[in-house]
């Protein structure tokens, strides 16, 4: 960061190449907010760009982020996107605030710095599927969900086939195949 002044240089460049005019976006995994400023900064029209993350702690200073930034269109939800509304755990990694999982059981291939998966401090967190809350268009859904793309997906099916949205996400492969997911293809079953 202190280098190039970005986590990813280039990438909300990128991002914000694959976008109409006024786009609406959502963002699921919004951590503290680096990718939604990032991309607002590269795209300050873009219309409505709403923040998800269902981390208490991370959420909260989303929100106080978003407030710094001064007028945005970036409302912060503070709940993760799933397959149907409902709860769920996350387990939270005691050293990388950004390695969140909703899953129960941390498998311990994933561990990656977290140390011990029981270890992880655990919290309720409200989940939502994107085909029962959002409304009209939608240009791009960007994710960072570590493995659980495939619900969110899931979520919003109807969505997708609708608007037709860019989808971006993080690969990660040991995440994803924890999860139970060996390819690409698997997201796009139903």
């Amino acid at each position: 960061m202190s280098e190039s002044g970005s986590w990813e240089p280039g990438f909300a460049a990128f991002v914000a190449s694959l976008l109409p005019d006024r786009p609406r976006v959502v963002i699921g995994g919004g951590h503290v907010g680096l990718s939604a400023f990032q991309l607002w900064k590269e795209r300050p029209d873009i219309a409505e760009l709403v923040a998800f993350e269902p981390d208490g702690l991370n959420a909260g200073l989303l929100a106080l982020n978003v407030w710094n930034w001064g007028k945005t269109p970036v409302p912060v939800m503070p709940m993760a996107l799933g397959q149907r509304i409902g709860g769920a755990t996350l387990a939270c990694n005691p050293s990388n605030t950004g390695d969140n999982r909703l899953w129960e059981k941390i498998p311990a291939s994933l561990e990656a710095g977290g140390g011990d998966p029981e270890t992880w401090f655990r919290q309720n967190v409200v989940v939502v599927a994107l085909d029962e809350i959002w409304r009209g268009s939608l240009e791009l859904l960007l994710l960072d969900t570590q493995g659980w793309e495939p619900d969110v997906l899931a979520g919003a099916r109807r969505l997708i086939l609708e608007q037709r949205p860019a989808i971006v996400f993080e690969w990660c492969p040991h995440a994803l195949a924890a999860h139970a997911v060996s390819t690409v293809t698997t997201f796009l079953r139903g």
